[in-house]
């Protein structure tokens, strides 16, 4: 028995001389593109969802100047300046620290959020874990912190400490935490 090759044919038909492959292969590509596309928008939409607000942080109305001179007024010297380095006799470099008390960006925002956090919870001492967990709970709930950051901690705090903790390191100290302020490259 003698087969014959089968390849289309430059009319537009199947091998074997069927006119109808068409459809079903363009039917089939438009349904992949319309699920792909579907899914392109769900991922999207719950990446989008489960970002911060835009407005999580208060927009800054002081600006620093890193490169003021620690001689002035704008420079609130909270250090003399000190020679630099171990050893050093004093003929070199020195070092001023300079503290800015106006400034309001949002790192700094969220630095006095995490200090009203570590106030609160205090020294270490001899309580339970589930002691310690509640107070970092609770001291996470009285922070003057944004309210979106709160109420995400609270969904996510867990019961026991390291639960409590691992949350509390996702959602506001982590380099990609929730709660984190991104600084502009």
């Amino acid at each position: 028995m003698k087969t014959r090759e089968e390849t289309p044919e430059t009319n537009g038909t199947a091998a074997g001389g069927r006119k109808d492959w068409r459809l079903p292969v363009l039917a089939g590509l438009a349904f992949l593109l319309a699920v792909s596309a579907v899914m392109a928008g769900l991922f999207l939409y719950f990446e989008h969802a489960n970002a911060p607000p835009d407005d999580l942080w208060a927009e800054a109305t002081y600006t620093a100047d890193p490169g003021c001179d620690p001689e002035t007024a704008e420079c609130d010297i909270l250090l003399p300046p000190v020679p630099a380095g171990h050893g050093s006799d004093g003929t070199g470099p020195t070092i001023s620290l300079v503290t800015f008390p106006d400034l309001d960006d949002p790192i700094a925002q969220w630095g006095r959020c995490m200090d009203t956090v570590f106030a609160c919870l205090g020294p270490p001492d001899d309580a339970s874990t589930a002691e310690r967990a509640s107070r970092l709970r609770a001291c996470v709930a009285g922070a003057e912190c944004p309210q979106a950051c709160l109420d995400r901690y609270a969904g996510q705090a867990g019961g026991d400490l390291d639960a409590a903790v691992n949350a509390f390191e996702r959602i506001f100290v982590a380099e990609d935490a929730w709660c984190a302020p991104q600084q502009d490259d």
